[in-house]
């Protein structure tokens, strides 16, 4: 067991991926009691034709995006994800490990792969009859 000497942060950038949801959505609040939800997306990277590898990314949300995708994400389910993604160094005895994480943004099914249905949530609802009026 080796535990992490440092960290690194490598900059951020705003990303859009497309993969599988590898593990169950694991739902919470944060400290000041907002939604929260992680799950780990396995993403096929490389070129159009070839080789490819596959890369593994925590996916974070909050707030609408977390309660929504709660209820509407499992595993399995191939998504498209846009978000900030952020890469972590971690360094050990045995070298550097890197970790992938996207704070998301917005999410969804990818329809490429199958069909969906969209059930708008009250909140949603609401935020738009209130832009509508305006």
């Amino acid at each position: 067991m080796s535990t992490a000497m440092s960290e690194q942060k490598q900059a951020q950038k705003q990303i859009t991926v497309s993969g599988v949801v590898g593990d169950t959505v694991k739902y919470s609040t944060t400290k000041l009691g907002q939604p929260y939800i992680s799950f780990e997306i396995a993403v096929q990277e490389g070129p159009r034709r070839g080789a490819k590898r596959t890369v593994y990314y925590t996916v974070n949300a909050f707030r609408q995006l977390a309660v929504n995708a709660s209820q509407s994400v499992k595993p399995g389910d191939r998504l498209l994800v846009t978000g900030t993604a952020k890469e972590v160094l971690l360094w050990n005895r045995g070298g550097s490990i890197a970790k992938h994480t996207i704070n998301a943004e917005r999410m969804g099914h990818d329809l490429f792969w199958g069909t969906s249905e969209f059930t708008r949530g009250t909140e949603n609802a609401e935020e738009s009859t209130d832009k509508a009026q305006a």
